[in-house]
């Protein structure tokens, strides 16, 4: 039956090789739903709350959020064509067909996808579906098969199943799962090329049950990325005793320039290893030893498998916990407080679901040729957390997350340039008392999360402030200049302080500035030392764009949200001068 549907879906390919653009869709996510966590309103649930109820069995039409919507999601529907179109800016998933049978998804492109979760195509509890000839340049999944998540998933009891994914450029690979409850079978994918990626990355975890079983990988090209990741310990782990199985996957003739460090990755669990993994006929040209990392899992046999040049085994041994690299990206860390130029302080290990450090000896400095990420007070090697002090200047496009208890402090006479800034957990610090900031997006990430600035300047493209405080200190007039070349965009759980010298404040310098979301918190000004009967109004923030929502107001109007110290004054929305400011001051 499955070469029979094959075959009608080869017929179909010969009746449609011109690839046509027939026209755009523009999510228009960056001015609207890019910003949904901030516009949670009072009295909706968050995902914490929303996944409880789905565990108690909670009728579905009681389970009211707000979220983000995918672009393109048909239900239950039969003998769907998604065919010749340009996406772009979308703000969640962009393809997600759900409960559908027959469907087709060819010659799609999806240009300017840099949103959160953006996966490009999501076959959700599908039957029969071909996913051809497009290009997915997406930051998150390109391609992936999921099957419903946790209880109802078994509730609804619908698996994906005949799914062909084929002739595939400019993508990042298939994922299956996490979200698999209802089953995953009879998944094909062949004669793909990507510059980087797993060819198959599946993933489950002990709250999802359900399978995966019977994959089938062939003709896959990549320059940089891995032949297989399988794991049934993907995090979001939440205490449950249910773990995938995952049985009979079969890969053929994958090529690999570089790997992105082992080639092969099997971690089953403990009482339910994966079973009958096949891989043949395939060269990894450049990896990192163990080639194969395989824990609990039977019958893992590689055929004519070629990496470094070597012949690997047929039967590759397992690797204990204790030597294992859990799953994650390639990250560097801290192990104590102390200046970035100090290589003793530094940590090569992993960061992901479950990490465990690797033990490698301090020695050397984020390089960015092996960094994807800087992670300062990850607690699986800092749990007390640290401070890194920026000693030398840094260039370089990795991301630094900054965690639990620690801080990062950007002195003056020193500059900080990378690819992204995130003080991401409770009780972290970003100081910047004299130095500068480049990068393209910061990021404040949690309610106890601060950042201060109290000289240099700050050149962002977008900055995100879901929570915590930011901090604008002009009172010693050492700022230079804070400038935010896309969005400015403040949530619920953020609070602003500006401290102004006499002569006046360094505003805040952007294109668009988004407030909507800025519910019950609190802008504070701090006017004690500035001379306003010399100099007048006090601008806080300027933009060349367009302003949604205000500081004193937000969706729900819940009253004054701005605290002036040292005066009084009236705050102003002058769209007409683009400008956000305080006038009217008065003892």
């Amino acid at each position: 039956m499955l070469q029979l549907f094959a075959a009608d879906l080869r017929i179909q390919e010969d009746e449609h090789r011109r690839h046509r653009l027939r026209g755009t869709l523009d999510g228009q996510a960056r001015s609207s739903w890019v910003t949904w966590q901030a516009k949670t309103l009072p009295g909706t649930i968050d995902l914490t709350i929303l996944r409880k109820m789905g565990a108690e069995g909670v009728p579905v039409e009681q389970r009211i959020f707000y979220g983000k919507p995918s672009l393109i999601q048909p239900v239950e529907c039969r003998n769907i064509l998604v065919e010749g179109i340009n996406v772009r800016d979308y703000p969640w998933w962009c393809i997600h067909m759900t409960y559908c049978t027959n469907v087709t998804v060819r010659n799609v492109t999806i240009v300017d996808a840099s949103n959160p979760n953006n996966d490009g195509c999501d076959a959700d509890s599908c039957t029969d579906m071909l996913i051809e000839n497009c290009r997915f340049n997406t930051r998150d999944d390109s391609v992936c098969v999921k099957a419903g998540r946790d209880q109802d998933g078994w509730r609804v009891g619908k698996p994906s199943q005949n799914i062909i994914i084929r002739n595939m450029t400019d993508w990042h690979g298939l994922a299956i799962g996490s979200d698999m409850s209802g089953g995953i079978q009879n998944v094909f994918l062949q004669n793909c090329s990507m510059g980087r990626g797993a060819a198959v990355y599946m993933k489950s975890n002990l709250d999802r049950g359900g399978f995966i079983r019977n994959i089938y990988v062939k003709d896959i090209k990549i320059d940089k990325g891995t032949i297989l990741k399988l794991r049934n310990n993907y995090h979001g782990y939440r205490g449950g005793n249910y773990p995938a199985d995952f049985r009979d996957i079969f890969v053929e003739n994958v090529t690999i320039k570089e790997a992105n460090s082992g080639a092969i990755f099997v971690a089953g669990v403990k009482g339910a290893p994966v079973k009958n993994v096949f891989i043949k006929n395939s060269t990894v040209e450049k990896a990192t030893e163990p080639v194969a990392e395989i824990q609990y899992a039977e019958n893992v046999v590689l055929d004519n498998v070629y990496a470094n040049g070597k012949l690997q085994p047929t039967h590759p041994k397992p690797i204990s916990l204790a030597k294992r690299k859990i799953d994650g990206v390639p990250s560097i860390t801290p192990v104590c407080s102390g200046k970035w130029s100090e290589t003793a302080i530094w940590n090569i290990g992993r960061d992901g679901g479950g990490t465990i450090w690797n033990g490698a000896p301090a020695g050397r400095l984020p390089d960015g040729t092996k960094d994807i990420r800087v992670l300062i007070g990850k607690k699986e090697a800092t749990p007390a957390g640290v401070t890194v002090i920026l000693d030398m200047d840094i260039d370089d496009t990795y991301e630094v997350r900054i965690y639990e208890k620690s801080a990062l402090v950007i002195p003056s006479g020193r500059t900080l340039k990378i690819g992204s800034l995130r003080p991401d957990r409770t009780n972290t610090m970003v100081r910047q008392t004299g130095g500068n900031l480049i990068c393209p997006r910061l990021h404040i990430d949690d309610v106890s999360c601060q950042y201060l600035i109290t000289g240099g300047y700050m050149q962002v493209a977008t900055l995100l402030l879901d929570e915590g405080s930011l901090t604008i200190d002009d009172s010693a007039a050492t700022i230079k200049s804070i400038s935010i070349t896309d969005v400015f965009q403040a949530g619920s759980g953020t609070t602003i302080t500006f401290a102004a010298h006499a002569g006046g404040l360094t505003p805040i310098q952007c294109k668009d500035v988004k407030l909507t979301g800025y519910l019950g918190q609190h802008l504070i000004v701090d006017v004690s030392e500035y001379d306003y009967a010399a100099n007048g109004d006090l601008t806080l923030v300027s933009y060349t764009g367009t302003r949604t929502g205000k500081f004193d107001g937000g969706l729900k109007k819940p009253g004054p949200q701005v605290t002036i110290i040292g005066a009084k004054a009236d705050i102003v929305y002058d769209d007409a001068g683009k400008k956000i400011k305080l006038t009217n001051f008065r003892p």
